[in-house]
């Protein structure tokens, strides 16, 4: 009988999520490509390619059929029993290209909830920029809440103000594009569940990257994945499914900000899943929400990763790793020291017989050339730089 009725909850589900979707008209199957630019402004038209905007004419002279990845898109997710074109999130899609005039960054060019919608984030891309994906841990949210609203009920939602600052701050000194991920749909149910169903999470974000790449609009070299702790983790299943989907490809970098411990000792991020894999720990205390372990190419060890400096609270040590990524970009330098040998875990933090100066920096200008373990200390004080 238990099971009877987790059976009709789950096509119950199914169904309103369906609903949730039914104003997405499958034009993809009914005409030609449907690439379209999301703003009609004379900056858009007259955009140079060093701010972005490959426009329709791009794709239509290659005769991309990009309508045919949504539809092999959706065979696949209804293969894997989920609703046709569910992406498992919500795609805010930032750009600084300018529009009216001025660069805003603050508002999304492009809200994306379905795979219909992937042409029009083709038409944004300048496939020489880059292009950052944001991608929140259990329990978190970060889209806006306007775009959140009109998904689906925004209530018990905790924004990620962190990663919202990261993409900010990456738009404001950067010429490139950011889609964060909003999975918070998802995300909000038991751990066990959530870890599940990141996986479909980050096989659409896969799907998007593929769709963007085999478009001409984006070099996979150029993205940067950016996660914070089961978000990070999750990271490890995008890179499967791109790899798979994709000939094998990688993209360029994945950023691990403090990735989630519970139940991925066997399977987690690791240096197979880009060409460049950086990681920040910063939770291996008594509580241990983050991986102790060296997962990188390069793992970065603030205060030897236990307990940060100036936190007293449950969670506080495991929000740090994105305080510091932000702080990185432009405020604090972070210099690391290199273990040359001797990396052991006591007392909950990495330790080492032989520190020695590396040059290298913690977070967001890490040099792809750095591996090892890499160790500094955290000031107390806000804003919590290093040395």
């Amino acid at each position: 009988m238990r099971n009877f009725v987790a059976l009709i909850l789950v096509f119950s589900g199914v169904f309103l999520f369906d609903q949730g979707h039914s104003s997405h008209q499958d034009s993809s199957e009914s005409s030609g490509i449907a690439v379209t630019t999301p703003v009609n402004t004379e900056d858009d038209m007259s955009a140079s390619r060093s701010r972005g905007g490959h426009l329709t004419s791009k794709y239509n002279s290659q005769n991309l059929d990009l309508n045919s990845e949504a539809i092999r898109f959706r065979d696949r997710m209804n293969r894997a029993r989920r609703s046709p074109g569910d992406i498992s999130a919500i795609y805010e899609v930032y750009t600084n290209r300018k529009r009216n005039g001025i660069s805003d960054y603050y508002n999304p060019a492009i809200i994306a909830t379905h795979v219909n919608d992937f042409p029009s984030i083709a038409a944004l891309l300048d496939p020489d920029q880059k292009l950052y994906l944001l991608v929140h841990g259990w329990l978190g949210s970060i889209a806006s809440f306007s775009s959140i609203s009109s998904f689906s009920s925004s209530s018990g939602k905790v924004k990620d103000e962190e990663l919202a600052d990261i993409k900010d701050e990456l738009l404001r000194v950067e010429n490139a594009t950011v889609i964060v991920v909003d999975w918070f749909e998802k995300a909000k149910d038991f751990y066990s569940d959530a870890k599940r169903s990141a996986r479909y999470m980050a096989y659409g974000l896969a799907w998007l990257v593929k769709t963007l790449v085999e478009a001409g609009a984006l070099k996979v070299s150029n993205v940067h994945y950016i996660g914070h702790s089961l978000g990070a983790q999750a990271a490890a299943y995008f890179a499967q499914s791109l790899k798979s989907i994709l000939d094998g490809q990688k993209i360029g970098r994945i950023t691990g900000l403090d990735p989630a411990s519970k139940d991925f000792e066997g399977e987690h991020l690791d240096t197979d899943d880009a060409d460049f894999v950086d990681i920040i720990h910063t939770s291996n205390g008594v509580v241990k929400l983050g991986m102790r372990e060296t997962i990188g190419h390069v793992d970065f060890y603030p205060d030897g990763g236990g307990r940060q400096s100036g936190c007293y609270i449950f969670g506080c040590s495991h929000k740090r790793a994105k305080i510091y990524y932000l702080n990185s970009i432009t405020r604090c330098l972070y210099p690391s020291r290199w273990c040359r040998t001797g990396a052991y875990i006591s007392w909950f933090k990495m330790r080492c017989r032989r520190w020695v100066s590396s040059g290298g920096r913690m977070g967001h200008h890490a040099s792809s050339d750095l591996r090892g373990v890499h160790y500094l200390e955290i000031d107390s004080d806000s804003p919590h730089c290093g040395s």
